[in-house]
């Protein structure tokens, strides 16, 4: 077997040749079957086959070949050589962190959460880029707590099983989402004026966040008639994207 560094430049023709048994050099005879992707690490079998025709078959004072008197007086000798295609050198990655800070939507599902954390994280194998599946993320710690920092820990790992270095960040991990509620359960009696001013309704509930920053938002009608339903749609967000719904009926007056 002949081994082969990964994306070098090799002739698999190179330093082959053949002599017969009285020691001529035969090389020109030899025929080779087989290709080698040297991008592309593997086990890659290549055969050379020697075909000797009788000498007074070779051709006659022209170069030309007597096809019916050569036909079956060759003697044929093949070798099969595998040639190996290994990558010994170890990937290596390359972080921009843009994620510093986990929320519970981004737990939804662990391919969300996978996306997310190898956003701006590359790997590079030899120069030549490594696709996203070879970068390992072990995120088994942003579950050890509800609100806190912890480590998210990145390698990569190429197809001859080579890893990289081991890289630690650190995020902020916040799963509580903000609360959210009337400040006065008994208000639910607005009147028309009222209903269509957004500050006015936005000073009935009141959020709350262990972060400290909630943002306040509402949707509602833009129409109102007295003596119907008037539903009015609260959001809360904190800082991490954390999200927090109320629904309030009120009656108009």
């Amino acid at each position: 077997d002949r081994v082969i560094k990964r994306y070098s430049d090799f002739d698999i023709a190179a330093g082959v040749s053949a002599v017969d048994k009285e020691g001529n050099d035969i090389t020109r005879y030899i025929k080779i079957s087989g290709n080698v992707d040297g991008d592309t690490c593997g086990d890659y079998p290549v055969t050379y086959t020697v075909s000797v025709p009788d000498a007074e078959d070779e051709g006659d004072e022209n170069g030309q070949n007597d096809d019916e008197n050569s036909e079956g007086d060759e003697e044929q000798t093949s070798v099969t050589v595998h040639f190996v295609v290994k990558d010994d050198e170890s990937p290596v990655l390359d972080i921009h962190q843009v994620v510093d800070s986990i929320g519970v939507d981004d737990i939804a599902s662990g391919k969300k959460l996978l996306d997310r954390l190898r956003q701006n994280v590359d790997a590079y194998d030899d120069g030549e880029q490594m696709p996203d599946d070879s970068i390992l993320v072990d995120y088994s710690e942003v579950f050890d707590t509800v609100l806190g920092t912890r480590r998210v820990k990145y390698r990569a790992k190429d197809i001859d099983g080579n890893y990289s270095d081991i890289v630690v960040l650190s995020v902020t991990v916040d799963l509580e989402v903000p609360t959210l509620k009337l400040k006065n359960e008994l208000q639910r009696e607005i009147s028309k004026e009222k209903a269509l001013d957004d500050d006015y309704l936005l000073s009935l509930v009141e959020a709350d966040d262990n972060s400290g920053e909630v943002e306040l938002k509402l949707s509602r009608p833009l129409i109102c008639v007295e003596g119907e339903p008037y539903k009015v749609m609260y959001y809360a967000k904190d800082a991490v994207g954390n999200v927090t719904t109320l629904n309030v009926t009120f009656q108009l007056k």
